[in-house]
């Protein structure tokens, strides 16, 4: 037969509560009983050392922070408006910065596309090929017809124009113009005192980087960033 007790001693679960133990002496001791409790007794001593636990507990539990009943300050406001402001003026620039690299990167792609066109396009015609720039963001392709005359450049394609905010550096018109030709036999013939190194740099509004397209006269064709 094994005999039942129900002494308990709450010095542990002090513990738990984080309670300091020097300052808690007390020992709560239940009436001992040797008969063998019932179903109802179990659940009563149960309950009344939980409610020991949860008073203990309680007492030292953290303090319960309440909002504002009556909102919240104009001094709170202001503070979160402006790191808003300032969030959102950080994000801004970014998308930007990322737009503008993306426009040179785009603007230099085309160009290089249609300096590449030309060649092929006049090795496969046998008529020489040209760039001709209009201004410093359009420009346009010419083919060579040796039966027009006196003028034997004819318009080739569509005006092609650069993405927004974006542009030909300073010197890079006058030195690109209509000065860049493709023969049939697939090399490059500059004109006028024109040069491929560089052909021609790109920038953008609001960005610090450039790139600039350099040919040499063989054929190759090469992007370097500034």
């Amino acid at each position: 037969m094994r005999w039942w007790c129900s002494r308990v001693v709450l010095s542990d679960a002090l513990n738990d509560c984080n309670a300091p133990q020097t300052q808690y002496r007390t020992v709560f001791v239940f009436p001992l009983t040797l008969e063998r409790p019932t179903f109802t007794r179990k659940c009563q001593i149960a309950h009344l050392r939980c409610s020991c636990l949860l008073k203990l507990c309680g007492e030292y539990s953290l303090p319960n922070f309440r909002r504002n009943p009556h909102g919240f300050t104009i001094v709170e406001i202001m503070l979160s408006v402006t790191i808003a402001g300032i969030l959102a003026l950080s994000f801004m620039g970014a998308i930007v910065g990322l737009k503008s690299r993306d426009n040179i990167d785009r603007a230099t792609t085309q160009i290089m596309n249609d300096v590449l066109m030309i060649r092929s396009r006049a090795i496969s015609t046998g008529q020489s090929h040209r760039i001709r720039f209009q201004n410093s963001t359009s420009w346009l392709i010419e083919r060579f017809d040796a039966a027009i005359t006196p003028n034997a450049w004819v318009v080739a394609s569509e005006v092609r124009y650069l993405p927004r905010q974006t542009s030909l550096m300073a010197g890079s018109f006058e030195n690109a113009a209509s000065n860049l030709e493709a023969s049939s036999r697939g090399v490059y013939v500059f004109q006028n005192s024109g040069n491929g190194s560089p052909y021609v740099s790109i920038e953008a509004t609001g960005e610090t980087k450039t790139k600039s397209l350099h040919i040499s006269v063989g054929g190759a064709v090469e992007v370097v960033i500034n």
